[in-house]
This record gives structure tokens, C-alpha cells and sequence, in this order.
């Protein structure tokens, strides 16, 4: 197809129609000036060369190769209102509801995307970054956002060399469209955007992709057939072929159709390198029906061969739930597989709709878990042939199938497996579970201490809710120290608000274990991870114990409004069943202190804020705190999150009773706790605070006055807290370089700007750079902020950090650099 395309090219140029275009301004206004320039003679070359340019929609068009040479870099606006509108008459469906685009086209033949150059979405503008949701994103924001790419009903795509950078909703839907080359191309998507898909196939035939990489918050490829509303027409995906890519998602790595979907058949994706949480999914959940649809997926002759994936979740997921219904699900092989996934590979179908034609060939997984490492259910035809599962070989032939069911669909067993029997388990050990204690193997060290009388050292790690004063940390302090009189109880009070664990995982050597705990509690539910959920949390695991492997450690969960219903329902925070994950593996403890605080919710004696009752809406009995006091209603907080002094008593009696009726009681003799196998490769095992002063030198860089610096301390307690001092500039183009051996870097600061950000450029290992926009966020209290670069290959490495804009007046305060390894001094 590509030969075909350029031969296209070539003959309107013999024609004398053809004319290669050099874009002369820095504005999208100037590209699209270009492009239509040579679509009017006939089609040619646009190039785009070197430099910046700040653009909002471009409509490519037919017989025209939008050429971005080497440094060109188009920046979308951060501005919804500044993207035009697909039409609705070419296509009226809007993922996410979004109509906006950045490049466009339709009805058009043999347009091209090529070069070296950058088109960078800046999703993250697009998103309140304070905080994250259940599902470890951004919440999704209130405007709309726009795609990158939209191609719809065009013949000869070709998308080459290009990286597409931070979309801030789907990268690429590819709609209707045939003869597609896709070579070369970097998808770079922040993975804490949400549904910042990278392409979508829909509907689309004759498909070429190779030599790609992407890294993706959401899936990042998925083939797609979906119906418009009263469209009388087959929709029909199909002749697609992906080799040679690597695929990272927060999500899925392939995504192959939706129930409402129509027919997608004849895909061959092979030599495929995946990591992140889930790998291929056929997976049909209710929820995903359109309105007065059953469903009407077709699915058949897909293959999949030389795959390599280690993940968070499943590995390989062919499900279709209670209430949808499937055509066809047949032909689907899955050939020369090594995978590792930390929960069960699946094949479930429903009662009356089947999974046929499931061949898995030389295939190898390590799946983690207390569960049964392949759930089969409703499928009728899984076959295996030279299949390994958990360092087992499985008999060839057809495989034994539960028969499918109209029951709802089980996310997670409850089950685990002990010498070949099939048992339930003690603890409910699926993490998505909310459950106020696990106990697991307690805390055997620290009771024979208290015990046994002597100095007993109790470590608190978390954010501003083990922080406050009076609040749950200094009162279960009180609760050891009366139920054991005869133990010199220490405190050891490592909290730092609005950090999470991420942060914690780098602290923790000088502010906890230097300090040699016999206790460790860790409470980062709240303030998450920011995006290093399993290195970050087993990484202070096993740093605690390779420091000592005598110091037990308990994770307790607070809550936030947010989490309500999901608690409510019995359901663990997607964070929350990270660490729960952890908890399992290591043997540690847990309490969770929403079931508590929910039960009194439903019962209707615990008011969560006084704006209105959280899982009762419809009630709103309580509008303030005095009404709720006058009818003995507890008010739990003020903010929907902190809690005030009767919270916090609530909390330390879950964790008295979780202690004295759960916890203890399970401890066994004393011994060193193990270090099993890691979870999580990238498992932050060495992590440090680097002060500042110790690596800026020269005269741009000054020492700050902690006693007289107004920023420094606008909020003193806590800002010292985490920068502990540091250095300020207030020189554009000031650099500094850091080499280290790890897999990150970060740093502590204060971003004071406000309205325009400050704006830093970052280099790893030479590579292209990319802009960081650091920006006060908060009134009135200029806010102490840190940032990691993104996650890199365990090695050596060197990243340069350069102040390129600085609003007047302003300066760059930076505390602590932030080491996942050891930095070289």
C-alpha cells in the first residue's frame, strides 16, 4: 500500500499537479495554510520544519504527507474551545463524548503523517493533577477533550516516524478507513490520563502496523466495529496485522471489540513485547451494552503468536458477562506465549453464549495468586497443546469447562488451592474485597517485646491523616502504651501531608529505619502512589526488612468521600487492592477502616461532612454539623476526608480491636519475617533523599534562608518537611544533571507561579526532551510539590532538568532530589 501511495504522489507530479510545501509561520494556522496550498495543486509534501508551533485543529487532506522533520514539535492548545468539531454527518459517534480533534481528515485518499518530529497533545493540562481517582488517574475533567488523530472514511494511511505525545483523550480513532501502514511511531501517553486510548481500529480493513511503541493510561490497541445508530450495514474489522511492538498500559495492552460491536475477524499480531497491568482482553462486560442493546459481537480467526508480557493483572482475559449476548467467539489461537500476570488467565462465557475454538500452543505462564491460575467457564472448545502453567505442564486436548451461567460474573475467587484441594479461604484474600482486619501472619516480633517489657519502637508513615494532632496516631500510641504497661513505648512520627507512598519509599531510610523500628505502620490509601503503585509500597516493604528483617509492619486504610460507595458495596480502591496484593504476598496485616465508617453511614449515626450524608443523598437530613449534633448524629469531618477528633477515636478502636481480636492472636513465635519472591520487577528496593546543596553548585544556584525566606515559609511545618532546606534560582536556561544508577530520579520543590507555570525542559539519556510545567495550584499557601521523571530500565542513567521560563519576580526553589537507587556524587 505505501508503494502504491507514493506512486499515487509520483504521477500527479509527472502531471504537473504535485507541490512540495515548507510550512513559513510557527502556527497551526500557517500548517493548515500549507496543506491546503498543495492539496490545490494536486497533493505533495508539507514539511514542517524544526521549532515550535502552537496549534489547535489541522485538517489534513487528500494526496498530502504531513513531513515533521527532526525537532519539529506541534503543541496542542490547552484550550477544548480552540478544536473544531468533527462533523456529526461523517460520523456521529463520540467516544467520550467528544467531538473535538486535533489532525483530521475523511473522504480522503493517500494522506500521510511522517517524520521525526512531535505532536504533543499536552493532555496533562487538560487534568486537575492534585489528585488521583480509584483507578490510579486524574479525575476525567469537565470540557471536552480532544483526540489526536481522526481519520474517517479515507483509503491509503500512512503514519511513520512521528511521536504522538500526551493526547488528552483517544490518541487515534481510525474509523471506516482501508490500506493502513503504521511504522515507526512512538505513542507517549502519560499514564495517569484517562482513556488516553492509543489507536483504534474501527471498522477499518487492510491493516499494517510495525516497529511501534506505545505507552498508554488505556488501551493501547484496540480493533473496533461499532454500529452507528440506525446504520443498516454490516460493520466489519478486518486483515489486520501488528509485529514488532512493544505495548505498555495502565489498562490493556490489545482490547479486541466491545458487546455492542459488530464482526472482527482475520488479525495476526505477532512478536509482541507487553508490560503494565492487563494483556489481551475479549472481554464483554455488561456495562458496556448501548442502550436497548443485547449485544451482537462477532468474533473469529484471531491470532496471536511470540508474545511476551509481564503484568500487573491478567495476562490473557476472553470473557463475555451475564447479559450479553455473543454471535460468534471462534478461532482464536494463542501461540508461543511467556508471560507472567499476577491474576487467573480467563475463558467464560454465559449461559446459552459460549466461548468456542480457544487453541492455546507452546505456551508458558507464571500466574500469581491464592486462586486457580485458568478459569473456565461456559467454554466450549479451550484446547491445549505444550501448555506450562505455574511450572506445571497441562494435558494436551480439550479442556473441562464449569458450564456458563446467568449468575453475576465473579471479578475475583475467593478460593485458593493447598496440596491440590480446593478450599475457601480464611481471610477472603481477594484484595478487591474490603474487609476491616486480615490478619495474615501478625505481628509476632513487636508482641513479644511489648510483652516482655524493654523500649518498643512504633514507626507511623503516611500523610496529613496520620499527621494530625490529636488523631489516630498519638491515640493508638496511648492504646499500646495502657495495654502494655510494662514496654518504654517510642514514637517514631514519620507523617508528611498530601504525600503518598511513592515519596515514602525514597524517606523512609532516614526517617524511619535509621530510627530502627519494631513497628511499622504505613497509610498511603488516601494520597495513593502517583503511578508507582507496586514498586513503591514493595519497595518500602522490603527495604524495611533488608534493613531488619525482626520489624513488622501493619498497612491501615483510611478513607476519603470519594471511596464511599465503593466501600459502601464491599469494594476495595484500585490502590487500596495494590497493597492489599502486597499484603498477601509478604504475610502482613491490614485494617481497613471503611467498613466501620460505612455501617455507621447506612445506620445513619455517623454524618461523613455536614453538607449532606454521602450514601444517602436522597436523605439529606443532617445540612450542617449543629442539626446533626442536636439529633446525636456523629459528624465524622469537615472536609470529607479529614477527620475530626471523633473520627480519629474511631479509627484507633478498629485498629484496637483489629490488634487485640484479630492481629495478636494470630502471631506466632518471633522469628525474621522472609522476603519471597518480588512482585513487582521494577520494585523500588533502593531509594534515598539527596539533599540539594549537595549536587547544585556555581553561582546561579543560592542557598535558601530557611529562617527569613517568605515562600520557604509560607508553610513552614510542612514545607520544611519535605525540602529540608535547598537552593533557589531565578535564572532562565539554569541546568542541572544528575547521573544516577536506578530506574528514576525526582526532586522536591516549590512551584510559585501562579497564573502562568514555570516551565522546565527534561532530558534522559540524550533523548528528546520534554517540557514540565510546574505551577502553584493552591491559594493562599504556596504549596511544596514533588516530581519524578518517567520510569526508566534498571541502569545507569543521566537526566538534565533546565529552567526554560520563569515569570517575572519569580524564583525556583528545589529541596531534595528524589533517588529510586543511588545517585552519583
Amino acid at each position: 500500500m505505501r508503494h502504491a501511495m507514493m506512486a499515487g504522489l509520483a504521477l500527479a507530479a509527472l502531471a504537473g499537479l504535485a507541490a512540495d510545501v515548507t510550512v513559513s509561520g510557527k502556527t497551526g494556522a500557517d500548517i493548515q495554510k500549507a496543506i491546503d496550498r498543495a492539496a490545490a495543486t494536486g497533493g505533495g509534501r508539507v514539511t514542517v520544519p524544526a521549532g515550535e508551533y502552537a496549534v489547535a485543529s489541522i485538517r489534513l487532506r487528500g494526496k498530502v504527507d504531513l513531513h515533521l522533520e527532526k525537532g519539529a514539535w506541534l503543541k496542542g492548545s490547552t484550550k477544548s474551545g480552540d478544536y473544531a468539531d468533527f462533523p456529526d454527518e461523517i460520523c456521529s459517534i463520540h467516544p467520550e463524548k467528544s467531538k473535538k480533534v486535533l489532525v483530521y481528515a475523511y473522504d480522503c485518499d493517500d494522506i500521510a503523517i511522517t517524520g521525526e518530529g512531535v505532536i504533543d497533545g499536552q493532555g496533562p493540562a487538560f487534568f486537575d493533577r492534585s489528585s488521583t481517582n480509584a483507578w490510579h488517574c486524574w479525575p476525567k475533567p469537565p470540557v471536552q477533550r480532544p483526540r489526536m488523530v481522526q481519520f474517517v472514511r479515507c483509503k491509503g494511511v500512512r503514519l511513520q516516524g512521528v511521536t504522538f505525545k500526551d493526547s488528552p483523550c483517544w490518541t487515534m480513532l481510525i474509523r471506516l478507513c482501508e490500506d493502513i501502514t503504521v511504522d515507526g511511531i512512538t505513542i507517549d501517553g502519560e499514564q495517569r490520563m484517562i482513556n488516553n486510548d492509543g489507536i483504534d481500529f474501527d471498522g477499518c480493513r487492510k491493516v499494517r502496523v510495525g516497529n511501534s511503541k506505545f505507552k498508554t493510561c488505556d488501551d493501547c490497541i484496540v480493533l473496533r466495529a461499532m454500529r452507528e445508530k440506525g446504520c443498516p450495514d454490516r460493520i466489519v474489522c478486518e486483515d489486520i496485522v501488528v509485529s514488532n511492538c512493544t505495548l505498555n498500559s495502565w489498562c490493556q495492552t490489545v482490547r479486541l471489540g466491545c458487546p455492542s460491536d459488530d464482526t472482527i475477524r482475520n488479525a495476526h499480531f505477532k512478536d509482541i513485547v507487553a508490560t503494565g497491568n492487563n494483556g489481551i482482553f475479549a472481554d464483554y462486560p455488561a456495562r458496556y451494552l448501548r442502550a436497548d442493546d443485547e449485544g451482537y459481537m462477532d468474533i473469529s480467526d484471531i491470532v496471536f503468536e511470540n508474545y511476551t508480557g509481564e503484568l500487573r493483572g491478567s495476562a490473557l482475559q476472553i470473557v463475555s458477562e451475564k447479559g450479553v449476548k455473543i454471535r460468534n467467539a471462534d478461532g482464536l489461537v494463542f501461540r508461543n506465549f511467556n508471560v507472567k500476570s499476577a491474576r487467573p488467565l480467563r475463558f467464560i462465557g454465559n449461559k446459552g453464549h459460549e466461548i468456542k475454538g480457544v487453541r492455546l500452543e507452546n505456551f508458558v505462564a507464571e500466574v500469581g495468586g491464592k486462586g486457580a491460575p485458568v478459569e473456565v467457564a461456559g467454554c466450549n472448545g479451550l484446547v491445549y497443546a505444550n501448555v506450562t502453567v505455574n511450572g506445571k505442564r497441562q494435558a494436551d486436548g480439550p479442556v473441562a469447562s464449569a458450564p456458563g451461567s446467568d449468575a453475576p460474573l465473579k471479578r475475583q475467587k475467593s478460593v485458593s488451592r493447598e496440596s491440590g484441594a480446593e478450599k475457601k479461604a480464611v481471610e477472603a484474600p481477594a484484595p478487591e474485597k474490603s474487609v476491616e482486619c486480615r490478619a495474615r501472619k501478625g505481628l509476632p516480633n513487636v508482641l513479644a517485646k511489648l510483652k516482655a517489657g524493654g523500649t518498643v519502637r512504633i514507626a507511623y508513615l503516611g500523610g496529613s491523616i496520620t499527621e494530625a494532632n490529636p488523631g489516630w496516631r498519638a491515640m493508638t500510641l496511648a492504646w499500646f502504651r495502657d495495654r502494655f504497661p510494662r514496654a518504654r513505648i517510642e514514637e517514631i512520627n514519620a507523617s508528611i501531608s498530601g504525600t503518598g507512598s511513592d515519596y515514602g519509599a525514597c524517606r523512609l531510610p532516614g526517617d524511619v529505619l535509621a530510627k530502627k523500628p519494631d513497628l511499622l505502620f504505613v497509610e498511603f490509601r488516601v494520597n495513593g502512589s502517583a503511578g508507582y503503585d507496586y514498586q513503591s509500597v514493595e519497595g518500602i516493604v522490603r527495604q524495611t526488612w533488608a534493613a531488619d528483617p525482626k520489624t513488622d509492619i501493619c498497612f491501615v486504610y483510611t478513607l476519603c468521600e470519594w471511596m464511599l460507595k465503593d466501600l459502601a458495596a464491599g469494594k476495595q480502591t484500585s490502590f487500596g487492592a495494590a497493597m492489599e496484593k502486597i499484603c498477601d504476598h509478604y504475610g502482613i496485616p491490614s485494617i481497613d477502616y471503611g467498613p466501620e465508617i460505612t455501617k455507621r453511614l447506612a445506620a445513619g449515626t455517623l454524618l461523613f461532612k455536614p453538607t449532606r450524608n454521602a450514601l444517602k443523598p436522597e436523605a439529606n437530613q443532617h445540612p450542617d454539623a449543629k442539626k446533626a449534633d442536636e439529633n446525636g448524629v456523629l459528624v465524622f469531618s469537615r472536609d470529607g476526608c479529614h477527620p475530626v477528633k471523633e473520627g480519629h477515636e474511631i479509627y484507633r478502636d478498629v485498629v484496637a480491636r483489629s490488634m487485640a481480636g484479630r492481629i495478636f492472636p494470630a502471631s506466632g513465635a518471633p522469628a525474621a519475617h522472609p522476603l519471597p519472591a518480588q512482585l513487582s520487577k521494577n520494585a523500588w528496593l533502593a531509594a534515598e533523599l539527596v539533599p540539594s546543596a549537595e549536587i547544585l553548585k556555581g553561582e546561579a544556584w543560592k542557598p535558601v534562608d530557611t529562617a527569613t525566606d517568605p515562600v520557604y515559609r509560607a508553610s513552614f511545618g510542612r514545607t520544611h518537611r519535605m525540602l529540608r532546606g535547598g537552593m533557589w534560582t531565578d535564572r532562565e536556561g539554569t541546568s542541572v544533571t544528575l547521573k544516577w544508577t536506578g530506574n528514576t530520579i525526582g526532586f522536591s520543590d516549590i512551584p510559585q507561579s501562579r497564573p502562568e507555570p514555570m516551565v522546565l525542559e527534561v532530558s534522559v539519556d540524550g533523548g528528546k526532551p520534554y517540557t514540565l510545567e510546574r505551577r502553584r495550584t493552591t491559594e493562599p499557601v504556596i504549596y511544596s510539590r514533588f516530581w519524578y521523571l518517567p520510569e526508566q530500565p534498571w541502569g545507569e542513567h543521566t537526566a538534565t532538568v533546565t529552567l526554560k521560563k520563569l515569570p517575572a519576580g519569580q524564583r525556583w526553589i528545589l529541596g531534595q532530589f528524589l533517588v529510586v537507587g543511588e545517585l552519583a556524587r
